[in-house]
């Protein structure tokens, strides 16, 4: 039994990294456009040229990573598939949103992503109050910017995470999963231009359902879903 806690364990630091990657080129991606539009004000046409071949690169480079993530699911499954195509990971994103559940227990939001093959869920821990700070961020970075990003808040919440959760070398990974619950219930859905920018979903009264979560039943399992208000 212990073996198979440590391999899972093993699994989910994997995918974690991988996570951790993508987030952290993303941050580099919007530094450099912050950089171009430097240039432009400047009228450094020649520099443009240059970092924006640099820039397509790194949109690449972040659809590699999506995909390393698919074929390291894919390896450790039983099942022999071939490499997801492009016009797949979009799909992906929602397909993984789909298999991942959380249930509201003493305080704190388990997190579960059941694997393609059967087997045990790779899951997470992350405090409830933790959890609707990060909603709460995610929904007022979106009334202010129009949309948010994983990074963003990040940026802003990094302290808090690495203070009140055991993500103190991956304050990322609460950001991510909490995003994808999220997603799940219609409070967010992914721009349909630009996948790593998330909007506002079709969920009414985001914000109430999300202060709401586990005062009801806060000593016992609630599993957030489209019914709850």
């Amino acid at each position: 039994m212990k073996d198979s806690i440590d391999l899972d364990s093993a699994f989910n630091n994997v995918i974690n990294a991988i996570e951790h990657l993508y987030d952290s080129v993303n941050q580099y991606d919007d530094a450099l456009h912050h950089h171009i539009k430097e240039l432009a004000a400047n009228k450094k046409r020649n520099e443009i040229w240059l970092i924006l071949s640099r820039a397509d690169r790194v949109e690449k480079f972040k659809e590699q990573i999506i995909e390393l993530k698919s074929l390291w699911q894919e390896v450790i499954s039983n099942k022999v598939e071939k490499a997801p195509s492009i016009k797949r990971r979009e799909d992906g994103k929602k397909e993984i949103t789909m298999r991942t559940t959380c249930e509201i227990n003493q305080g704190a939001v388990r997190i579960a992503t059941e694997r393609n093959e059967s087997g045990t869920p790779y899951s997470n821990i992350i405090p409830l109050e933790l959890f609707k700070e990060i909603s709460l961020t995610a929904i007022k970075l979106i009334h202010q910017n129009g949309y948010v990003k994983t990074s963003n808040v990040v940026d802003l919440l990094t302290n808090e995470i690495v203070e009140r959760s055991d993500y103190k070398k991956s304050p990322r990974v609460p950001v991510y999963l909490t995003f994808k619950i999220l997603l799940k219930n219609n409070i967010l859905r992914l721009d349909e231009n630009n996948s790593h920018k998330y909007l506002l979903g079709s969920k009414p009264n985001p914000i109430r359902w999300i202060e709401n979560l586990g005062r009801n039943f806060p000593s016992r399992r609630q599993e957030p879903n489209s019914n709850h208000r």
